[in-house]
């Protein structure tokens, strides 16, 4: 595992790939930060206890969470488990998000997930900025549970595309999902929404 005192060596920066699996991260302001182009592959990896931001990727990086998945729990004050911003790019197959206020956050970047669980936070998915956010299910389902304002946003022209087997369950929360103004959602799949008070 990799503590706060090795919180240094957690930046990915300047066209560098790098590989994680079978690793526990714990503590420091952020889990993992790739910059400038960077490439950062992840499976079974678990993110813990962190400050701030869990996993962050930014500059026209890219990050890849294969299979096995990656598991992310912030710390009392966490923001982010996911923070995507400045034309970044990712591919999630298995990720799951608690103890943050904001589960999965794109700001002029792009996400395609396979399958998610988001419990206890603020806003389960928050795309701005244009963004894109694809979910191409494959049958495993998206879980976004106990969101305080609204399970998904979809804010700054940003477009969320449900593929035609994806199952999408909203459950215990305010908003189920939430678009904003020149922002568009298109969904070929089937969405549950329950238990939410608008």
């Amino acid at each position: 595992s990799i503590t706060h005192e090795l919180e240094y060596k957690r930046t990915i920066d300047g066209n560098v790939t790098l590989l994680i699996e079978n690793l526990k991260i714990l503590g420091g302001s952020k889990g993992i930060f790739a910059v400038r182009n960077s490439n950062l592959l992840l499976n079974n990896v678990q993110i813990e206890d962190f400050g701030t931001r869990g996993l962050d990727v930014q500059d026209s990086s890219y990050f890849d969470i294969g299979e096995l998945g990656v598991s992310i729990s912030g710390g009392s004050e966490a923001e982010y488990g996911v923070f995507v911003n400045a034309e970044s790019s990712g591919v999630i197959h298995k990720l799951s998000v608690g103890s943050v206020e904001k589960g999965i956050n794109l700001w002029n970047s792009s996400v395609f997930i396979n399958e998610l669980s988001t419990i206890n936070t603020d806003r389960g998915i928050l795309l701005d900025l244009g963004s894109q956010f694809t979910v191409f299910g494959e049958e495993k389902p998206i879980s976004i549970v106990g969101s305080i304002t609204s399970g998904i946003t979809v804010w700054g022209k940003s477009h969320l595309t449900l593929a035609e087997d994806v199952i999408l369950n909203l459950s215990d929360g305010s908003r189920g999902i939430e678009i904003g103004e020149h922002s568009s959602m298109v969904s070929g799949g089937t969405i549950n929404i329950s238990n939410t008070s608008e």
